[in-house]
């Protein structure tokens, strides 16, 4: 049957593929801010492309492989997730600075569409 699906010109993938089951690690990482006392024990790196991006997250992030994000059909990034501990730049010390930097990015880029609440965020960014 396998056969049959990838034998038109149009498409060559199947239409159906066994994959893994989806992460979906936030839940379980925005409960983890109420048991740590707010504290942020750990940093995220995210890159993409050649840009960084610093968070917190209140427990250890899962290791996340690197995978490519397709912005349009000829642009492609590879996106690395990393964590550790806070460095001494990025200490639990600047904690409130990161909630407020985190609502003033939101409101900058979605401010205009609709209301951004003035609620903690489950992973603050700097």
């Amino acid at each position: 049957m396998a056969d049959a699906l990838t034998s038109s010109i149009v498409e060559k993938q199947a239409s159906i593929l066994s994959v893994c089951e989806q992460l979906n690690p936030w839940f379980t990482i925005a409960k983890a801010w109420d048991d740590s006392g707010n504290t942020l024990p750990q940093q995220v790196i995210i890159t993409i492309g050649d840009w960084d991006i610093h968070g917190f997250l209140s427990t250890a992030l899962p290791q996340v492989p690197p995978f490519k994000l397709y912005w349009d059909a000829s642009t492609v990034f590879l996106v690395r997730i990393r964590g550790g501990p806070c460095s001494a730049m990025d200490s639990p010390d600047t904690t409130p600075q990161a909630f407020d930097d985190t609502l003033a990015i939101l409101h900058s880029a979605f401010g205009s569409r609709f209301s951004i609440a003035q609620k903690r965020v489950v992973m603050p960014i700097v």
